[in-house]
């Protein structure tokens, strides 16, 4: 059961000398955890989960999926909906859906078709957005006499 250290960081497009300054290691150090010549400490690991966004379980290779428990999946037909959103895919990390072009974009620029994605997953709703108006549209006359 190989860790996923390197392949985490990778997903990210973080050097490793970034991810080391980041994690508050020498690069050195992050080297040895993702050669498997040495292991983190539990906050290391926590730290490494929470830099890359994936949980620990998925760092040590116990499950492929990365990122947490309370994702939801996403229904490739519901996609357009998600436009302007993250979405999570354990093959190309997190992207951002472009509805107009039926698009995914990668962190590092390159663009998949919706065709291509694979298993896709979303992060609960943490904040509510506006909702649309539910009452009657206004006329126009209706609107012209508050100018």
């Amino acid at each position: 059961m190989p860790r996923q250290f390197k392949q985490a960081r990778l997903i990210n497009n973080l050097k490793m000398t970034e991810a080391a300054e980041k994690l508050g290691v020498s690069q050195p150090t992050l080297s040895a955890w993702e050669g498997e010549r040495k292991s983190p400490s539990i906050d290391g690991l926590e730290k490494m989960s929470d830099l890359y966004g994936v949980t620990t379980d998925f760092l040590l290779g116990r499950s492929e999926q990365g990122i947490s428990a309370q994702s939801v999946p996403i229904a490739p037909e519901t996609l357009p909906i998600f436009h302007g959103k993250p979405v999570w895919s354990a093959e190309y990390g997190w992207m951002l859906v472009d509805a107009g072009n039926r698009t995914l974009m990668l962190t590092n620029g390159q663009t998949i078709p919706f065709a291509d994605a694979k298993k896709l997953f979303t992060l609960p709703q943490l904040f509510s957005e506006p909702s649309l108006p539910s009452g009657k549209p206004l006329l126009l006359s209706e609107i012209q006499q508050f100018t």
